[in-house]
């Protein structure tokens, strides 16, 4: 609304993650609802993103969460939006991976 855009060009990184696919663990979202719980730990206060990653290195979702305070999480995150196929969810902290999984829809 502003003006801004948020761009997001996923790196290196993820294509190899999109290649050891099959090794992540895995989550599935609720069926009745779509939600997906993701789970992590902070250990020090932190700036933590979410991102859901198609197969074509697209973002499908996309959440920021500034200033976390240390503890153990659990956050969802809605796919009513997103149509099914194979997704890969990015937790990072402060820019770097905290948690990656395997998700499919």
């Amino acid at each position: 609304p502003n003006g801004e855009s948020d761009l997001y060009y996923p790196n290196k990184e993820i294509q190899e993650d999109m290649d050891s696919y099959d090794r992540l663990a895995k989550l599935v979202p609720d069926p009745g609802t779509q939600q997906l719980k993701v789970a992590y730990a902070l250990d020090f206060q932190a700036n933590v993103s979410i991102r859901l990653i198609n197969s074509g290195l697209r973002e499908a979702v996309g959440i920021e969460l500034p200033n976390q305070a240390p503890g153990k999480y659990l956050k969802s995150v809605d796919l009513t939006a997103v149509p099914p196929g194979r997704y890969l969810l990015v937790v990072r902290c402060n820019d770097l991976p905290l948690r990656r999984y395997r998700v499919q829809k």
